[in-house]
């Protein structure tokens, strides 16, 4: 499932097609923060996936990305926010089972955001899932317009930094798992015949459990 067993770009278009899985190895929420993960990461943006900030009483809350771009007294600082619909719409019609409250409620929960950043400082990047319709090159298309609109100035690496990335960061994170799992085991005192039948007597709720 890791497509590890795969080489060269078979790997890493295997990787790039998962479906809530990025590039670097998160698990995001959208196929949206999918598609803005991917793009950051292949071209090289740094970014910190669902931070957490202290919202005054609305208590905490986590934006979907943070960028920081270049350093000391140039350093900038940037939120990227993906929302579930075009919040300019009068009224979005592909949010299933959101009653008119819940849509109000999500508008103003957006301005409450802006407004939060706007205070801070920080620049807002925005893009909906309204944006997807045409398909993924479309919206990269966008997403390197809404870049280079804050001056962030990018290029795509190469494949093969591309590729030895991806492999690195899936290795790497395969390898602290593994490690985690036998450090447990052991302190738990857990031996191949408890563990083996842990996992017989175990129903996972999902695939990726």
């Amino acid at each position: 499932g890791l497509g590890l067993h795969l080489s060269g770009k078979k790997f890493y278009d295997y990787r790039r097609s998962l479906p809530q899985s990025t590039l670097r190895g998160d698990v995001v929420r959208s196929m949206g923060e999918k598609y803005i993960a991917d793009y950051l990461f292949e071209h090289g943006i740094g970014y910190s996936y669902e931070l957490s900030f202290r919202m005054g009483s609305a208590g905490i809350y986590r934006p979907d990305f943070c960028i920081w771009v270049g350093e000391g007294a140039s350093n900038r600082r940037f939120v990227w926010e993906h929302w579930a619909f075009n919040p300019s719409a009068p009224s979005p019609g592909h949010i299933d089972d959101w009653s008119p409250q819940e849509i109000e409620q999500y508008k103003e929960d957006i301005q409450r955001k802006r407004d939060y950043w706007s205070e801070k400082g920080w620049e807002l990047i925005e893009t909906h899932s309204d944006m997807l319709s045409e398909g993924r090159a479309p919206f990269e298309a966008e997403l390197r317009l809404r870049l280079e609109n804050h001056g962030i100035k990018h290029e795509k690496l190469s494949q093969a930094e591309l590729l030895q990335r991806v492999e690195h960061n899936l290795r790497s994170k395969l390898s602290r798992l593994l490690s985690q799992f036998v450090s447990r085991s052991l302190s738990s005192e857990c031996n191949i015949s408890v563990l083996f039948d842990k996992l017989t007597a175990h129903n996972a709720e999902d695939d990726r459990e």
